[in-house]
């Protein structure tokens, strides 16, 4: 009697990507980038936003220094005070309003910036981005 040998069939091993596979990571591919593209103009409106934002945590900032300010002097290029019994100045230098008592950055990229004083109030007009801003700073 013959022996029957039975073979058994050799699993197929893959080497490389179907066409399948290749269509469906080229279509998720091509998704990724129109959404991509479509949230570019968002992320410069959010940019914008931001500056905004910096702007009016600068001027918080100089209502709570004018706040505790006293002997508040002003002409229109700075403003000058003293702040707990030191002599200090707001002034535009280098396109940023600075304070002098030493050298505290409050506001950047600034073009032109001018102190005015209405009845007992005092205000900052400035211009940045070609953009003409009055704000209130505090009173007397």
């Amino acid at each position: 009697m013959r022996s029957i040998k039975i073979r058994y069939m050799k699993k197929p091993t893959s080497k490389g990507y179907t066409m399948i596979e290749m269509l469906l990571s080229l279509f998720i591919f091509s998704l990724s980038m129109a959404l991509l593209t479509m949230s570019i103009p968002l992320i410069h409106r959010l940019q914008d936003i931001h500056v905004d934002i910096e702007d009016e945590i600068a001027l918080y900032q100089l209502r709570q220094l004018l706040l505790y300010a006293s002997e508040i002097q002003y002409n229109e290029d700075e403003l000058n005070f003293f702040y707990f019994e030191k002599e200090a100045s707001l002034v535009l230098e280098k396109n940023r309003i600075v304070r002098k008592d030493g050298y505290v950055i409050y506001m950047e990229d600034i073009e032109k910036s001018y102190f005015t004083q209405k009845k007992d109030c005092f205000y900052i007009s400035y211009e940045k981005n070609n953009k003409r801003k009055e704000r209130f700073l505090g009173c007397n």
